[in-house]
Parts: structure tokens; sequence; C-alpha cells
């Protein structure tokens, strides 16, 4: 009886440590997208192409400006579900419950 236990108990923590890595590699790729673009507008700008125009300057500032505010959205998404999830008296508040459940934001 004891085994059937162990062996149930063992097989939720290894499903939880598959979803808690399969959330990890999303999270990561969703997060190094948008800092890649910014980081090659930015680069591009910095590194003094005397052919950039006035409008390719604008054009990668706004591409910078786009990631970045995609992945400050991002890490406000993340955050919100860190507080709901990793605080017990939080979700007794109203995180996780139906009516009670903040927005996460999508990018």
């Amino acid at each position: 009886m004891v085994a059937v236990l162990l062996a149930g108990q063992a097989a939720r923590v290894a499903e939880a440590d598959r979803r808690q890595a399969a959330l990890l590699a999303t999270v990561s790729h969703d997060l190094r997208a948008p800092l890649a673009a910014a980081k090659a507008a930015v680069s591009r700008l910095r590194a003094g192409d005397a052919r950039l125009t006035t409008d390719d300057r604008a054009d990668l500032l706004a591409a910078a400006e786009e990631s970045l505010d995609r992945l400050a959205h991002l890490a406000a998404s993340l955050l919100d579900v860190s507080r709901c999830c990793g605080h017990p008296a939080r979700a007794a508040r109203g995180y996780g419950r139906p009516g009670g459940t903040r927005r996460i934001r999508a990018a």
C-alpha cells in the first residue's frame, strides 16, 4: 500500500517537473525574442553606419521600443503569475479564482 502511494507521489512530482521545464523553455524563448530584436536595432544604431537615413534610424528606434515594450509586458505577466502562485495568502485574496483572477497581458 505504501509503495503504491509513493509511486503515485513520484509520478505527480515527475509530471510537475516536466511541466515546469516546459514552462521555463517557453518563457526563455518568449523573453529572448524581443530582447534579441531590441539589441540588434540598438547595435545597428550604435555602429555609426553613415548610410542610415533619418527614416532608417526612426524605424530602428521604433523596432527597439516595440520589442522592449513586449519584454516589459512579459516581465509584468511573469511577476503577476509569480505573485499569485508563490504566495498562498495572495491566492486567498482572489488570484486564481473565477471572477477574481487577474488577466495576464498577452504581448
